[in-house]
């Protein structure tokens, strides 16, 4: 980034026109943040033409971002830089249009200058959040989103009067674009390190404007199952991913690293800590307490049907929809299984792997952090590390399947050629052929075949 900066001096001081430093990346500079923003943005005096010139830039390499607003974006030696004419007639003109005070901070590379018109450096000296102007939020309600982001990146806090604002306007949200709201609230899940974003949105007032049931969720959960309400509940699931995330909480077989796969803007990780939180969305619907007792009947199937509206009302990406809905509608199966006891356990697990497929990795990750959740309140160290064990085992068993279902016992034309099979039965056969290798009751081809010719006669006599 220094060398482009450098450039960009220079491109100054040779045309002695003001170009400016402006934003995330003066901020972050001024705090010496750990994660410098990889970006920055401009505002250049002259004709945005001129500048894309001398950086040697073609007209494909630079893009509008808004065209009516004069704001281009670029990709200069691998970085981005936003360039923008300056908006009114001078840089303090411009400023005052931005989010916040610590945002609101220039550096005039044409002489090394500071323009702070806002005190943006002994706001962020404080770690103060406060509007630029009395409008900036309610000029752009999505801002709130980005507040909140930067209250848990920087550990910073909302001034009383903005603090106002935010709980005022965040009622709004709903009606800004709904792709610019779905991207600032992942950026809160994928910047919170130590999972507070939930309870922090939830401070501020702004979790119940964006996800339904939120404040239903604190009235109800206390059960003979459960200590803590379901809003608690969730949150600490969300907590406990992302123990398991930094390493703190580890379980044998999770493959973390697939998490890493990037869905849109966002990686699966970030997808993920979502699902987690929101696994028992559909407990207020199915509530119900009858003589004393609670129950949450069929609360995941439900659950799926509303995240999946969320998703859909927010355009989250269709891939991370299907993931997170999956999650939802699956978490509590692999309790079931747990408390089931079933003897014949891999019949259990082949009928859940071949339900849930390549969702199943993310559905034994949600059911630990929702027990590990659980436990946490209840005291029951013993049950936890059972359940542990048991999930665990489970991951054991998906890599057997996985090894299985790569290495077919036999293909469909081997089944053509020995039994004359139609496509329909082929599907059928395989996957017969598929569970009970799986189950260790074949293990040849010529097993393979003894046992579906004895399934044809029985089939023929029936």
């Amino acid at each position: 980034m220094n060398d482009i900066i450098k450039i960009l001096k220079e491109f100054s001081i040779k045309e002695n026109k003001n170009l400016y430093i402006v934003g995330g990346y003066i901020r972050d500079k001024l705090m010496n943040s750990k994660s410098p923003s990889e970006d920055i943005d401009i505002i250049y005096e002259g004709d945005i033409k001129e500048l894309r010139d001398y950086l040697g830039l073609n007209e494909q390499d630079i893009y509008p971002l808004k065209a009516e607003m004069g704001v281009y974006r670029a990709i200069v030696k691998g970085k981005i830089i936003d360039m923008s004419n300056l908006k009114g007639k001078s840089i303090e003109e411009d400023l005052v249009k931005r989010d916040f005070t610590v945002n609101s901070i220039a550096l005039n590379l044409r002489d090394n200058s500071i323009i702070d018109p806002f005190q943006g450096r002994k706001h962020l000296r404080n770690r103060l959040l406060k509007e630029t102007s009395s409008e900036s939020i309610k000029n752009d309600r999505v801002r709130i989103l980005r507040g909140i982001r930067m209250t848990i990146k920087n550990g910073m806090h909302f001034s009383k009067e903005t603090e106002n604002t935010v709980i005022a306007q965040s009622k709004y949200l709903k009606e800004c674009t709904k792709e610019r709201v779905f991207s600032e609230f992942m950026k809160i899940i994928s910047c919170d390190e130590f999972g507070d974003a939930f309870s922090i949105l939830d401070t501020y007032g702004v979790l119940k404007h964006l996800i339904p049931y939120v404040e239903e969720h604190k009235t109800i959960g206390k059960c003979k199952y459960h200590a803590t309400d379901a809003f608690t509940h969730m949150n600490t699931s969300y907590k406990a991913f992302k123990q398991l995330i930094k390493g703190e909480i580890k379980v044998e077989g999770l493959n973390l690293n697939s998490l890493a796969k990037k869905i849109g803007e966002f990686n699966l990780e970030h997808y993920m800590a979502f699902a987690i939180f929101s696994h028992d969305i559909g407990k207020y619907p199915c509530y119900k307490e009858e003589q004393g007792k609670v129950s949450f009947l069929n609360h995941e199937k439900v659950g799926a049907k509303i995240i999946n509206e969320f998703c859909n009302f927010w355009r989250f990406p269709k891939e991370a929809n299907r993931i997170i809905t999956k999650v939802v509608e699956g978490h509590m199966y692999p309790l079931g299984l747990f408390k089931s006891q079933s003897k014949d356990h891999k019949k259990s697990f082949y009928k859940f792997f071949n339900k849930y497929k390549e969702f199943t990795p993310y559905i034994l990750m949600a059911s630990f952090c929702d027990i590990y959740a659980t436990n946490i309140f209840a005291n029951k160290y013993d049950e936890g590390c059972k359940y542990k064990e048991f999930i665990e085992n489970f991951l054991r068993e998906y890599s057997i399947y996985m090894e299985v279902k790569a290495n077919p016992i036999l293909h469909g034309n081997e089944l053509v050629k020995i039994f004359n099979l139609e496509n329909e039965q082929i599907g059928e056969a395989l996957l017969v052929l598929e569970e009970m290798k799986y189950r260790g009751l074949i293990e040849s081809k010529e097993q393979a075949v003894n046992f579906l010719e004895k399934r044809c006669i029985i089939r023929k006599n029936i």
